[in-house]
């Protein structure tokens, strides 16, 4: 870094005809290209930094005095450099040249932290690549970063004991994302500032950002030239500890078309060094997949295993950020809230880790409280976010709530015709479940529909979504009839690694990655594999299941439907079940045990017997269904007319509902009544009517009346 007198010197060249001071030392420093000061800057350029100043280069002003005045006075015992002049600068907020910079978008903020992470000394300079491509974590600890952090001495010990080793002492930090990597990282940089007798003292950390050194590289060779530049750098730095997150992006990263260099490659020699020192931080998963893979790395490095930490662990964690938390927001966070928080995020986000994941809870939660002007966060609050974050309903329930429950038999009523009795047992179970009074560990509901095809049992489910969960699209439909033999299981949950479409996830995986709570229906379950049959008993009994990447997903604020034609209309007649009160109890559970195993059945919440319809139910679903190809038309700007009874009767008597339930209902109506109509309107010109006849086989389009 440029000393003060080496910018006087060059304002004066520069500028000999401009009397010296602030504005033409810092026009000086940009054209001298200075890699320091690029690096402060980024991503604003040099030139942009001049052509603010420029405005200002030939008239000083009493302020630009005393700001260089207060600059020189600054520092004790050491000369003063361009860092302390950046830092004066903004510290000044209503200085010109503050002003100036704020206007084109330099976030002096920001800046100011950078000049704060300088040296004491500026003959230790820190070399400019280090902090363009990285941050430097000791200097940040230093001004009281990291405070938020909760002691870590286990894990701490951990990385110490491959730190302190004389060969291969490059530690790689495995774990979930979110369960603390990268902030044991800079606990260490904390521990090692405030601890004076630190085995590590006087040590300085430096991360590099992957993103940031291969960012703008287009040629061959630029990548190996910045790369280069923050290996001398570590070098010339007596104590230096290098710190790289997501390391597994080394692999590849620089590699041209046709060669074999690549990150990886090019740090393999420094890691051999027993002077050199790298930790490394990467998801379990990936350190598996990509720096196992490579023997001559991996040997390199010893792994230390981050888990998610223990209840009371997390709860130091989160309390410690929740103070944080705290101060930022300006409000009230109680323990209690705090405990609750873990338990929640414990319990709905399962695919997440602590403590990171309720610390974004709390974050959340503190914003809404913010915005609405509170001042405490409760649980209520809590609850709410978490509902808007997870798309569950976990909130109290409010007014609109209890009534749309009280509701819910109706409106599903409404839309699947001749199933009362099957409705009034899935509503049952499932308020029961929503008022929090069932098993937590358990889906909100795992039912077995069986009955004949065509009798409702996945318009049900349909509905469900729509009106139990808000969201037609909450519906996770998988076809079992397509998932049998050995490749049945990598379609629903992924392919192993190593195997072909490993990188893919399963339908099933994708489904619950989208919607974690939803209506999953498994249709026909019967013609799926044993294989499959076996995979699902874990979904049906707590409501997870692990992906062929062991990664374990949350189903228990699903429901979870599956559908079987194996008890037909015929076995209910030859048998005392179903909805006929005849005074005799019967099991269906014996019938269906010849098609699924018993553990199967036992996992099952309830058996859901659809009863065969009827001619007045088929009335009834064509009536339904006629109104909604109304609906249709008369957004086209068209107007169906016609007399209900005469039309139902005509086309119940083509349908063949014995056979094809309320299925055949769809197809008929766009055979008999749309296509006609549809062929119709090629003829008429706009503002005529179409007048329709009934025939034997179909709608007959006859005359056209104009209006």
């Amino acid at each position: 870094m440029k000393t003060l007198a080496q910018l006087r010197q060059l304002a004066v060249e520069d500028y000999p005809h401009i009397k010296n001071g602030l504005v033409p030392m810092l026009m000086a420093w940009c054209r001298s290209k200075d890699e320091d000061l690029s690096a402060l800057l980024q991503p604003l350029s040099l030139a942009a930094f001049a052509k603010a100043l420029e405005p200002f280069l030939k008239r000083a002003t009493d302020a630009d005095r005393a700001l260089l005045l207060e600059c020189i006075a600054t520092p004790a015992g050491e000369e003063a450099t361009g860092y302390h002049l950046l830092q004066i600068i903004c510290a000044h907020p209503q200085h010109r040249v503050h002003r100036a910079l704020v206007t084109i978008g330099l976030d002096c903020t920001a800046l100011s932290k950078q000049t704060i992470q300088r040296p004491t000394s500026v003959g230790v300079a820190v070399d400019s690549s280090l902090l363009r491509y990285g941050r430097d974590l000791t200097a940040q600890a230093e001004q009281g970063a990291f405070q938020e952090l909760a002691p870590r001495s286990g894990e701490i010990g951990q990385l110490m004991d491959v730190l302190l080793r004389k060969r291969k002492g490059n530690p790689i930090l495995t774990g979930a994302a979110g369960v603390g990597k990268t902030a044991l990282v800079e606990l260490l940089a904390r521990e090692i500032v405030q601890n004076a007798n630190h085995l590590l003292a006087g040590q300085r950390i430096y991360e590099i950002s992957m993103g940031k050194l291969v960012a703008g590289t287009q040629y061959r060779g630029e990548f190996e030239a910045r790369f280069e530049k923050v290996m001398q750098a570590v070098q010339k730095q007596a104590a230096a500890l290098l710190f790289i997150d997501e390391i597994h992006l080394l692999l590849g990263a620089g590699r041209a078309e046709g060669a074999a260099m690549d990150g990886a490659n090019l740090i393999k020699p420094f890691l051999a060094r027993d002077s050199f020192r790298l930790i490394g931080a990467t998801t379990e998963r990936e350190y598996h997949r990509y720096i196992a893979r490579d023997g001559a790395l991996v040997r390199r490095f010893q792994e230390v295993r981050l888990k998610e930490p223990s209840p009371g662990m997390s709860f130091a964690m989160v309390r410690r950020q929740a103070k944080a938390l705290s101060t930022h927001h300006g409000i009230t966070i109680d323990r209690p809230v705090i405990c609750h928080a873990i338990v929640l995020t414990a319990r709905h986000q399962q695919n997440r880790r602590q403590p990171d994941k309720s610390i974004d809870l709390l974050d959340s939660a503190a914003v809404a409280v913010r915005r609405r002007g509170g001042t405490r966060l409760t649980l209520d609050d809590v609850l709410t976010t978490l509902s808007r974050l997870t798309g569950t309903p976990i909130a109290t329930l409010t007014g609109a709530d209890r009534k749309s429950l009280r509701h819910l038999s109706t409106a599903l009523k409404a839309r699947v015709i001749g199933q009362e009795a099957a409705i009034e047992r899935v509503v049952m179970a499932l308020v029961h479940r929503r008022l929090d009074l069932g098993n937590e560990e358990r889906p909100l509901g795992v039912f077995l529909f069986a009955g004949d095809s065509g009798v409702g049992k996945t318009e049900l489910a349909r509905v469900l979504a729509a009106t139990f969960l808000g969201n037609a699209r909450k519906l996770i439909l998988l076809d079992l009839g397509e998932y049998s033999g050995p490749a049945a299981l990598h379609k629903l949950i992924g392919a192993p690694a190593g195997l072909v479409g490993s990188e893919d996830e399963g339908v099933l995986i994708q489904g619950l990655q989208t919607y974690p709570n939803a209506i999953i229906l498994l249709d026909e379950v019967e013609k799926a594999g044993p294989e499959v049959h076996q995979l699902l008993l874990g979904l049906l009994d707590n409501g997870r299941i692990t992906s062929a990447r062991g990664e374990r997903f949350d189903a228990r604020n699903s429901v979870i439907i599956l559908t079987t034609n194996a008890l037909t209309a015929d076995d209910l007649a030859q048998t005392p079940i179903g909805f006929v009160d005849n005074g005799q109890k019967s099991d269906p559970a014996k019938l269906l045990a010849k098609t699924f195993p018993k553990e199967f059945l036992g996992r099952l919440d309830d058996i859901i017997l659809f009863r065969s319809l009827q001619e007045k139910d088929l009335r009834e679903i064509l009536k339904l269904r006629l109104k909604e190809a109304e609906q249709r038309l008369q957004r086209k700007g068209l107007k169906l007319v016609y007399e209900e009874t005469r039309l139902l009767s005509h086309l119940l008597a083509k349908l063949d509902w014995q056979q094809s339930g309320a299925r055949g209902i769809a197809r008929l109506l766009e055979r008999a009544l749309l296509q006609p109509l549809a062929m119709a309107l090629l003829e008429i010109e706009a503002g005529e009517d179409i007048c329709v006849e009934l025939d034997e086989d179909y709608y007959r389009t006859g005359m056209i009346c104009r209006n």
